[in-house]
C-alpha cells in the first residue's frame, strides 16, 4: 500500500478525535431572561454577578460587608428565611512550616422550607469573598448566581420536599474560614445530607464537576440522570483527592456527607486579578455550570427517599460525546477482552522483537517529557504565577504547540520502530535539550534526570529495526501492563489507559485479519483518543503549565492507538511538526503584555520588625515595572527571607520612611494559661504571626477553635488571622523556663508612594499595600 494511502486512516483518525474534544469542551448557549421560571437562565443569574462584582470585597473589608447585606436583602426578598452566623473559623494549612489560618467570619445561611422539615437537607455553598485587587466576578461570583439562581427556579416550581439550604460563606480566600465556621457545629453539620458546592479556577470553560464527598454513588447517579450537559470524569474526583488544593469543601473533611463539587478552568490569565471583572467573564460558563448544579439540587428537594449509599465508580460524562458509568469490577472483563484481542492479533509475532518494541512506548513519554521542558524553557517563563500569567494570555498557542510535541514524538516513534539505527542522534538531542533548558533556567536535577533517562531509553527502544507486528505488540503488552497496575490500585483511571488498550487490542486484530483493518483500529481509536485529549486539556490548565511534562503520561496513553497506523510516517514529518511546535513557544519571548493581557507587577512597603524599611516584591521573575520600580536610584534587588511575607524568598530593595501603624503584642495571663492578643494598630483586616518556642506548647487555641496540630511541639508556628480590624488572641499553656518569640505583621490598605502603572500592567495580589511588624521576646 502506497505510503500516502496507508496514512489516511491516521490522519482521519487523529482529525476526528480532535474535533471531538473540541465539540465536547464547548459551553452550552445561554437561556434567556425570559425563560420558564422554573430553569436555570444565565441571563438572569447574570444580574446576581453584576451586583457582587461592583468593587474587590476582599474577607474584612467594607465592600464585603456590603456585598453580603446586598445577598441578604435580595434572598428575604425571594421570601427566603436567612440569617447571618458569626464567629471564628480556623484550620490548618500546608506549608513548609506548621501553620494555620484563623479569622473572625460571617457566613450567610438561607433556608428554603420544604414540606417534610426533618429530612436531611440538601445544601448549596459558593463564598461571597475576593481574594485582594480582584473583582471577583468569576471567584466567585458566578458560584453566588448559580446557587441563587437555582434557589429561585426551585422556590418558583412549588415548595420543596425537603429543605434547600444556601450556605454563602465568608472567608474562603483567607481560609476556608466560613466554611470551617459552620461546619465545626456537628448539629449544623449534620442536617445537611448532600452537599453542592462552586467555586472557580478560570473565567470560562465548562463547568466541570471535579470532586465528590464520601459515600458518593448515589449522588453522582442523581447528577447523571437529572443533568444533561455533564462534565464529569472518575479520573478527575481520583486525581484531585492527591492534591493539595482546597475549596470551601474541604472544611467538611471527615464529615460522612456526600457531596459534588464544581468548578471551571479555561480564562485562568484573569484568575485572581483585576481582570476578574464583569466585562471579562463568559455567561455561557455560568449555563454550563447550571445546568448541572441546578437539575441534581432540584431532583434531591422534590425527592422524600434517602440518597443512596456507595462508592463513585468509573464514570466519564462529556457531553454529547461522552456518558458513561459502571461499577470498578466491570473494568476486569474489559481487560480479559482486551486481553484476549491482543493474544489474537500477536499470534506468531517474534518474541525478541516485540519485547525490544515494548520499550518503545516508555521511552516515547520520555522524549516527550524532555522536550516538553525544554520548550517550556524556550518560552523565556518563570515557573511562579506571575511569570507563566504570560502563557495564559496565549493558552491556545501553547496548548498546540505541545500537542505538536506529543503528536510529533508518537509518529517519530513509529518511525524509529520501524527504521531503527537513529538511536545515536536521538539520544544525543534528548541530552542537549536537556542542557539547553537547564541553561535558559530550568530545575537542573530533575531536567537533566529526565533527558539522561530518555536518552537512554532510546538508546535501548530503537536500535534496530522492528516489523509492524512486532512494533504493534510491544506497544500493546506495555498497556496492558498498565491497564493492570491501574485496574488494580486505582480504577477510577481506567478510561484514561484501559478504554486505548481495549480500541488498541481490537484495532490489531482487526489489522491482522479483516480486510480493511486499519479503518477498522482507526474507527476505533476515534473515542479513546478524543478522551485523552479532552482529559489532557483539563490537566494541562489544572497544572501542566509550569509542567508540562505531565503530556508524556499521555502519550505513553495514547501511544497504542497512534502507533499501529503511523509505521508509514516519516521521520523528517515529525521532525518539522517539532520544528514548527518550538517557533510557536519561542514566539512567547516576543509577546508584548497589552491592556486586555496586561503583565502583573507587585510591590508591598514593608517595615520590618527591627526598624528598616523594604520595597518588597514575591515574583520569581519581576515584570519591567517592578523591576524599574525595585531598581530606582541605583539600588540592587537582592534576595532575602521574610517569613511573614512569603514562604519563599523575595527581591526587596531599603526604602525611605513611610508612615507604617505597627500591631500591638500583649502578654496575659488568663485561666491558669497564657494569652498573646494582638491588636492591629490601623484598618488591618490581614495579620500574620510567627512564634518561635524552644519547648513545646500545650492547648493551643485562637479564639474560641483549638489548633491541635500546634500543641506538644516545639519550633516555629505561623498564624494568619483575617478579620474586619478585631484583634487576634491566641491562648495557650507554657511551661516554666520557655523562651517565646512572637512576630506580628499587620496590612493595611495605607498606599506606599510608587510610579504610575503603563496601562499594560495592573497591580496583583493587594500589591502597593503597607506591612508593618513587631517583635517582643517572652521567657516563662
Amino acid at each position: 500500500m502506497p505510503r500516502q494511502t496507508a496514512l489516511w486512516p491516521l490522519v482521519v483518525m487523529l482529525f476526528l478525535a480532535f474535533g471531538l474534544g473540541w465539540l465536547t469542551m464547548r459551553p452550552p448557549a445561554i437561556m434567556p431572561a425570559t425563560a420558564p421560571q422554573t430553569v436555570f437562565s444565565a441571563a438572569r443569574a447574570m444580574d446576581v454577578v453584576r451586583m457582587v462584582s461592583i468593587s474587590p470585597h476582599p474577607s474584612g473589608s467594607p465592600s464585603a460587608v456590603s456585598v453580603r447585606r446586598a445577598l441578604a436583602q435580595r434572598l428575604r426578598a425571594a421570601g427566603l428565611k436567612v440569617f447571618a452566623l458569626r464567629g471564628t473559623g480556623a484550620g490548618l494549612s500546608s506549608g513548609k512550616t506548621p501553620s494555620a489560618q484563623a479569622g473572625d467570619v460571617e457566613t450567610l445561611v438561607a433556608i428554603l422550607p420544604g414540606r417534610d422539615r426533618n429530612l436531611p437537607a440538601v445544601a448549596m455553598m459558593a463564598h461571597t469573598d475576593s481574594v485582594p485587587g480582584s473583582f471577583g466576578a468569576a471567584d466567585d461570583g458566578f458560584g453566588v448566581a448559580v446557587a441563587l439562581e437555582t434557589m429561585r427556579a426551585i422556590s418558583a416550581g412549588g415548595r420543596p420536599v425537603r429543605d434547600v439550604v444556601l450556605i454563602l460563606t465568608d472567608g474562603e480566600e483567607a481560609g476556608l474560614l466560613g466554611a470551617r465556621l459552620f461546619f465545626a457545629d456537628p448539629r449544623r453539620a449534620g442536617r445537611i445530607g448532600a452537599l453542592v458546592n462552586i467555586d472557580s479556577r478560570g473565567t470560562r470553560g465548562l463547568g466541570t464537576m471535579f470532586e465528590t464527598g464520601p459515600g458518593s454513588g448515589g449522588l453522582i447517579e442523581r447528577y447523571r440522570a437529572a443533568a444533561d450537559h455533564r462534565f464529569a470524569h472518575s479520573a478527575a474526583t481520583f486525581l484531585y483527592h492527591q492534591l493539595p488544593n482546597r475549596t470551601d469543601l474541604t472544611a467538611t473533611a471527615g464529615l460522612d456527607i456526600p457531596a459534588l463539587n464544581f468548578a471551571f478552568l479555561d480564562g485562568e490569565f484573569d484568575y485572581h486579578t483585576p481582570r476578574d471583572a464583569l466585562a471579562n467573564v463568559d455567561p455561557r460558563t455560568l449555563q454550563s455550570l447550571g445546568d448541572q448544579v441546578s437539575p441534581v439540587v432540584r431532583s434531591i428537594a422534590d425527592d422524600a427517599k434517602p440518597i443512596l449509599r456507595g462508592p463513585d465508580g468509573v464514570f466519564v460524562d462529556a457531553y454529547p460525546a461522552f456518558g458513561i458509568r459502571y461499577p470498578a469490577w466491570v473494568g476486569w472483563p474489559l481487560l480479559a477482552l482486551a486481553s484476549l484481542l491482543a493474544g489474537i492479533g500477536l499470534m506468531g509475532t517474534g518474541l525478541v522483537p516485540t519485547l525490544r518494541a515494548a520499550t518503545a512506548p516508555v521511552a516515547t513519554a520520555l522524549v516527550t517529557m524532555t522536550a516538553a521542558r525544554f520548550g517550556y524553557a524556550l518560552t523565556g517563563v518563570g515557573s511562579d504565577w506571575g511569570a507563566h500569567h504570560r502563557i495564559m494570555a496565549a493558552f491556545g498557542r501553547y496548548e498546540l504547540a505541545l500537542a505538536l510535541v506529543s503528536t510529533c514524538c508518537i509518529l517519530g516513534s513509529a518511525a524509529l520502530l520501524r527504521g531503527g539505527c537513529r538511536r545515536g542522534l536521538v539520544s544525543l538531542c534528548c541530552l542537549a535539550m536537556g542542557g539547553v533548558a537547564v541553561v535558559l533556567g530550568q530545575p537542573p536535577l530533575a531536567t537533566l534526570v529526565i533527558a539522561g533517562a530518555a536518552a537512554f531509553a532510546a538508546w535501548w527502544a530503537f536500535a534496530k529495526p522492528t516489523g509492524p507486528r512486532a512494533a504493534q505488540g510491544g506497544v500493546l503488552v506495555v498497556a496492558l501492563l498498565l491497564s493492570l497496575a491501574i485496574q488494580l490500585s486505582a480504577p477510577a483511571l481506567t478510561p484514561l489507559v484501559l478504554w486505548p488498550t481495549l480500541a488498541a487490542a481490537g484495532g490489531m486484530a482487526a489489522v491482522r485479519y479483516l480486510q480493511g483493518g486499519r479503518w477498522i483500529a482507526a474507527l476505533l481509536g476515534i473515542f479513546p483518543l478524543g478522551y485523552l485529549i479532552i482529559f489532557g486539556h483539563a490537566v494541562l490548565l489544572a497544572l501542566g503549565i509550569p509542567t508540562p511534562e505531565a503530556i508524556g503520561v499521555f502519550v505513553l496513553f495514547a501511544a497504542p492507538i497512534v502507533v499501529p497506523l503511523a509505521g508509514e510516517m516519516s521521520l523528517a514529518a515529525a521532525g518539522i511538526g517539532l520544528g514548527l511546535a518550538a517557533m510557536l513557544l519561542l514566539s512567547f519571548r516576543a509577546t508584548p503584555a497589552t491592556e486586555r493581557h496586561p503583565d502583573l507587577s507587585q510591590i508591598y512597603g514593608v517595615a520590618d520588625a527591627g526598624g528598616q524599611n523594604w520595597l518588597v516584591s514575591t515574583l520569581e521573575r519581576p515584570d519591567s515595572w517592578t523591576a524599574d520600580v525595585l531598581g530606582r536610584g541605583g539600588k540592587v534587588p537582592v534576595r532575602a527571607t521574610m517569613p511573614l511575607i512569603s514562604s519563599d524568598p523575595v527581591w526587596r530593595v531599603p526604602a525611605g520612611p513611610f508612615a507604617a501603624p505597627r500591631p500591638s503584642i500583649v502578654v496575659g495571663r488568663e485561666g491558669g494559661g497564657t494569652t498573646v492578643t494582638i491588636t492591629p494598630a490601623g484598618d488591618g483586616k490581614t495579620m500574620a504571626l510567627q512564634l518561635v518556642t524552644d519547648r513545646a506548647l500545650g492547648s493551643v487555641a485562637v479564639g474560641s477553635r483549638t489548633l491541635p496540630d500546634f500543641a506538644g511541639r516545639a519550633g516555629t508556628f505561623k498564624l494568619r488571622w483575617q478579620s474586619p480590624g478585631t484583634p487576634a488572641v491566641l491562648r495557650f499553656h507554657a511551661t516554666r523556663g520557655t523562651h517565646l518569640t512572637i512576630t506580628a505583621a499587620e496590612t493595611t490598605e495605607g498606599r506606599i508612594p510608587l510610579p504610575p502603572r503603563p496601562a499594560n500592567v495592573v497591580a496583583w495580589l493587594g500589591s502597593d499595600r503597607l506591612i508593618a511588624m513587631t517583635r517582643i521576646d517572652v521567657k516563662f
